[in-house]
């Protein structure tokens, strides 16, 4: 997810985002740690670094106001 497409979101809708990418991730380390194969570990990574994109925007958001 790119930031300008996080930007055009409300709060509301990144919460939601937020959360869907936290289930997303749990599952994928469940999968990652159940199988002996490292696959899908960029995928991971990926997930990690939208999650941490999308809390800096809020909180920019937050200090703006």
């Amino acid at each position: 997810m790119k930031v300008s497409e996080i930007r055009a979101l409300s709060d509301d809708q990144i919460y939601i985002e937020i959360d869907q990418m936290v289930k997303e991730r749990l599952a994928l380390r469940i999968k990652i740690a159940n199988s002996s194969q490292g696959e899908n570990v960029n995928r991971l990574t990926a997930i990690k670094k939208n999650i941490a994109r999308c809390l800096t925007i809020i909180r920019e958001r937050k200090d703006k106001s």
